[in-house]
């Protein structure tokens, strides 16, 4: 009795892990929601992505084609240049990067909206979300469905230092 309870239970843990564990590998997001700008470094990118397909590997914007999409990213070119914000990075540290998914929906991407500005102005199946606490832009269009239902696609991602962000002393002017 005791053994097959302690079965059932172990089974049961086993089963739990692997669809966490696929649920974890089903949000692109996780992709690339680990590059941080001004601290992420190009090699650290190439590592994860392989080799730019851009056409100039010295130009400050390298593009990656992943299994999720496009992920362009600009690099500073120079060491210690000065950002806006008065930070000075070293060279090939993320400035900002910007996703264009493949077949995304916004409900994927589990941001809590309410921390975002909403504007529908571009065009009238066009939205797009702002939040500079968060330094992030996402541009999604509206596409109907063959059920008549409506999904709310991304079309692209931008990610930058947030508004809030203090550029630490030792990185500063």
């Amino acid at each position: 009795m005791k053994k097959s309870l302690l079965a059932v239970l172990l089974t049961t843990l086993l089963i739990s892990i692997a669809i966490d564990g696929r649920s974890q590998e089903s949000r692109p997001v996780d992709a690339w929601n680990w590059i941080i700008p001004l601290k992420t470094k190009r090699a650290d990118v190439e590592n994860a992505f392989g080799t730019s397909i851009s056409d100039d590997l010295s130009h400050p914007f390298q593009t990656y084609e992943t299994k999720f999409g496009r992920i362009t990213v600009v690099y500073a070119t120079e060491e210690n240049e000065r950002l806006d914000n008065q930070c000075r990075v070293g060279k090939g540290t993320v400035i900002n990067y910007s996703v264009s998914p493949r077949k995304l929906k916004l409900s994927d991407l589990f941001y809590d909206l309410t921390k975002f500005k909403r504007d529908g102005s571009a065009a009238p199946r066009e939205l797009v979300y702002f939040s500079g606490s968060l330094g992030i832009l996402i541009d999604t269009t509206i596409e109907e469905l063959q059920d008549y239902t409506r999904v709310e696609r991304v079309v692209m991602l931008e990610y930058h230092a947030p508004e809030s962000f203090v550029c630490p002393k030792w990185i500063r002017k």
